[in-house]
């Protein structure tokens, strides 16, 4: 069975409209077609991608960026701020994820999420404020390619919070602690990044995963993220402090 990290489920279930089951068999029927398309269909995507920084990416992997102290803290959030994580599946498969916060209101943030699979590209919209070891969720919109937006009745909102609290928890880090190691992704060479260990529970099951972090890193401040079973992996491909726009 695939076990999903929380925010890659979130969109590609509840973005959907459809069942867990249904959701499932219609990744089961797609997959033989993706696995033969989705290389080339990937590097189009990305090619393609809102930030426009594909020059940038392919030099990244050369940038060092500085060493990170015990600590530290992160980036504070911002307008315009980005990342894209390229995530690998257990079955092989691969997908990239973007975070980027769009607009501020108050002492609440707008934040998206566009999932890209293949030619396939499904956002999502939040608005949450965070409160010390919590995030809490005022608003919520999916918008999945070739579907009209669905906005989320504020009555139905609590429903999602049991699968999306730990996820955005992971969106306002604390300052930066863990056991020191070098990280190269290749959005670059991140010096004693910080790993530590994180554990999620999410439909019935626990994953235990290794994280790592440098404060250079806007949003998440997350370098790599690696469940210890040997299932996912997300690795950092770009970021930028501004420059993001919204899907919606």
């Amino acid at each position: 069975m695939r076990v999903l990290l929380p925010w890659t489920l979130m969109l590609l279930l509840a973005c959907s409209g459809q069942s867990e089951s249904e959701s499932t068999s219609e990744s089961e029927a797609e997959a033989e077609a993706e696995a033969e398309s989705e290389s080339a269909s990937e590097a189009e995507s990305e090619a393609a991608s809102e930030s426009g920084d594909e020059d940038d990416e392919a030099e990244e992997p050369a940038r060092v960026f500085d060493t990170a102290e015990d600590g530290a803290a992160m980036i504070e959030p911002a307008i315009g701020q980005w990342v894209r994580y390229g995530v690998t599946w257990r079955e092989g498969g691969r997908s990239t994820t973007e975070y980027r916060f769009v607009d501020r209101q108050n002492d609440t943030w707008w934040l998206e999420v566009t999932d890209r699979r293949g030619t396939r590209q499904n956002h999502v919209r939040m608005q949450v404020r965070p409160d010390g070891d919590e995030v809490e969720l005022l608003a919520l919109s999916f918008h999945k390619q070739g579907q009209p937006r669905e906005d989320v009745q504020p009555r139905l909102l609590p429903a999602y919070e049991p699968m999306l609290s730990q996820w955005l928890q992971m969106l306002f880090p604390g300052p930066l602690a863990g056991e020191p190691e070098e990280v190269t992704v290749r959005a670059g060479t991140f010096p004693d990044a910080r790993k530590s260990e994180t554990s999620l529970e999410f439909a019935g099951q626990r994953i235990e995963a290794d994280v790592w972090r440098h404060p250079a890193v806007p949003v998440t401040g997350m370098v790599k993220f690696r469940d210890q079973a040997g299932g996912h992996t997300v690795e950092l491909l770009a970021f930028g402090l501004e420059g993001a726009r919204s899907a919606f």
